[in-house]
């Protein structure tokens, strides 16, 4: 049976709109669908909602029939797969808008803008896995990707082959309600091609040369053709030359120079304008993590080895190989720190490094995501701006709302405040890759050097939080289960998870009052984080069942069980009810702003005698017990 199909076809906020698509989804809650998308984009904050309705959907397919610019683009990172169809396109850019009004008004509009950007700048990064300074970056240039790029640059997942040599949206297509051609400020001449047809295609002239050309239109043409190639200012005036104003020989000359500057295959993923350095390294970074992972990869890199990749992204950058042997290659994009012109600017060689801790950072996270142990669950996050301790705020429950006399006088109440202390500390190991690892091309080695740090890192944040919840005093000088607190079951609701000891735990938490001491907040679990040897018989009292009869029902069925198998050396009998964390946490785990995950990095990129690379992955965390009203102790058995 195939998924229902939504089409959106337009501008944002004007033939897309936020409220049909949402209908469309709450019709088929729980359902996989297929969304096309066909746009120039529009109204960001369209966008925005849309954006979100099918991110929390979940069972989205995101299918580019065309074009996804824009606001347009934005929608389909809410989607769980995204499929750009033959010649479609995908831009991002940074949000813009008109304003009217005195130079105030104008600093305004642009701090909006400023909260914008940042908010989409962290939507196309979490969805592509890119840094967020490298999607500000692209967001600057107005990028814009065709299939094979954005799905090697995490954009899309899925770029399908074109039946034929046609790899441009179809011009009725793009028949939207406003001229796109004034839309953007970097567009690629494919998409120009189609709505202006005198616009000259950046591919080679099927036609013969026009005698009658001005010479300055054939010097520029070449000279276009050559930039393209990558050539030096001397071999283009050699060819200018040698041509004598004919396209063709110059050409011909151009295949020449480039065949004689390297003899290997020369690989680049390229826009329409011929060569996409950031197109290029994002392919390479794919390949990259495929090998690292230990799949296939996707696009023209498949399959390569750590050398030959490591050949493609300095020939990509316009580096000549000394040799083509894989020790050679390996040490020239390793160790090399030789300037070499791209483009309007400087680089160097030793961004190979770079782009491979990219892509190590990325298989970090996903290790890392993969590994979170059930205390995670159990506890708040919060990030800190810097490593000095600071105070958790926690007010009482508002006083209580009087009636309104008729003289209008409304009475003053006060907030009761008190508030726990948090910090983060920072953790650290380094990392090698060998020179000879790479040449060997073995990236798996690497992989589980990241599996292990993954795990390292899972049992930190682990530590931390149990540290917390069970050893860590408390502002009042007791830990967070104290029977001052009134949040550890006794009598005979102390038992293993069963319906009386989980009633016996509600119980106590509904009985909990707020700092005035009076207020009932009326609170429930929502998770029970039980050690391993308790995990069955809790998974047991919260499965859902089809009760024959009253006494059969079972109202703790769909309560989520946590299990944290570290909490077995610790007391393996007692086990604890929580309120949901994003409702009132009874711990809090906090990460220094920048750092939701460990960071891996370049240890140090200026170390010339060192062949190979080192990093070093670190990350600043910290947790604290900041609510004992929001958690309950059932010693068991």
């Amino acid at each position: 049976m195939s998924a229902s199909r939504l089409d959106l076809s337009g501008v944002v906020g004007a033939e897309i709109a936020a409220a049909p698509v949402k209908a469309f989804l709450d019709a088929h809650a729980g359902a996989a669908v297929d969304i096309h998308v066909n746009s120039p984009g529009g109204f960001v904050f369209e966008g925005l909602e849309i954006y979100n309705a099918v991110r929390d959907h979940g069972q989205v397919t995101m299918i580019v029939d065309s074009l996804a610019a824009s606001a347009a683009s934005l929608i389909a990172m809410g989607a769980e797969r995204i499929v750009m169809k033959p010649g479609a396109l995908m831009m991002i850019h940074r949000a813009a808008a008109m304003t009217l009004g005195n130079a105030e008004d104008h600093r305004q509009s642009a701090d909006v803008l400023d909260k914008i950007d940042n908010q989409v700048v962290g939507i196309y990064a979490s969805r592509s896995g890119m840094t967020r300074k490298r999607v500000a970056d692209l967001l600057d240039k107005e990028s814009w990707f065709n299939g094979e790029e954005a799905t090697a640059a995490g954009l899309a997942d899925q770029a399908e082959e074109a039946s034929s040599g046609n790899d441009a949206p179809a011009r009725a297509s793009l028949n939207f309600k406003v001229d796109i051609r004034n839309l953007y400020r970097n567009p690629p001449r494919a998409l120009f091609a189609l709505l202006a047809k005198d616009i000259d295609s950046m591919t080679t002239p099927k036609t013969a040369p026009n005698p009658e050309a001005a010479p300055a239109d054939v010097t520029g043409d070449i000279l276009s053709r050559a930039a393209t190639a990558r050539l030096s200012a001397v071999e283009t005036a050699e060819i200018v030359a040698k041509a004598g104003g004919n396209i063709e020989k110059a050409r011909d000359l151009i295949i020449d120079a480039m065949a004689a500057r390297d003899t290997q295959p020369r690989v680049v993923v390229g826009n329409d304008a011929g060569g996409d350095p950031d197109g290029h390294a994002a392919a390479i970074g794919e390949a990259i993590a495929a090998k690292l992972a230990g799949r296939t990869a996707a696009g023209p890199f498949a399959g390569m080895t750590a050398p030959a990749l490591a050949g493609e992204w300095l020939r990509g950058r316009g580096v000549t190989l000394r040799s083509h042997d894989a020790t050679s290659i390996v040490r020239q994009a390793m160790g090399t720190r030789q300037p070499f012109m791209n483009g309007p600017g400087f680089h160097t060689t030793s961004d190979f490094p770079t782009i491979l801790g990219d892509q190590m950072q990325k298989s970090l996270a996903n290790l890392f995501a993969a590994a979170e142990s059930g205390a995670s669950k159990i506890a708040g996050v919060g990030t800190m701006p810097d490593f000095r301790e600071r105070s958790i705020g926690k007010l009482s429950s508002f006083p209580e709302l009087l009636a309104l006399g008729e003289g209008g006088e409304i009475k003053w109440g006060t907030l009761e405040e008190s508030g726990e202390k948090i910090s983060v500390a920072t953790f650290a190991r380094a990392l090698s890759i060998s020179f000879e690892l790479l040449v060997n091309d073995n990236l798996g080695g690497v992989q589980r050097s990241l599996r292990d740090i993954a795990f390292a890192a899972t049992n930190l944040k682990a530590k931390l939080i149990i540290d917390a919840l069970l050893t860590t005093a408390m502002s009042d000088g007791k830990t967070l289960f104290h029977a001052d607190h009134a949040n550890i079951v006794t009598g005979d609701g102390a038992d293993k998870p069963t319906v009386p000891s989980l009633d016996a735990v509600r119980q106590l938490m509904r009985q909990q009052k707020a700092i005035d001491g009076t207020t009932v907040l009326g609170l429930s679990p929502r998770t029970i984080l039980v050690p391993s040897s308790l995990e069955t018989q809790a998974q047991i009292v919260a499965t859902a069942t089809t009760p024959v009869s009253t006494a059969d029902v079972n109202p703790f069925s769909g309560l989520a069980v946590a299990v944290e198998p570290r909490l077995d050396a610790v007391d393996a009998t007692s086990w604890y009810g929580f309120v949901d964390p994003a409702v009132l946490p009874a711990v809090e785990f906090d990460t220094l702003e920048g750092t939701p995950v460990p960071r891996l990095e370049i240890a140090d990129p200026a170390d010339f005698s060192r062949l190979g690379a080192a990093y070093r992955v670190w990350w600043a965390a910290g947790a604290a017990p900041v609510e004992y009203r929001a958690a309950v102790k059932n010693p068991g058995a």
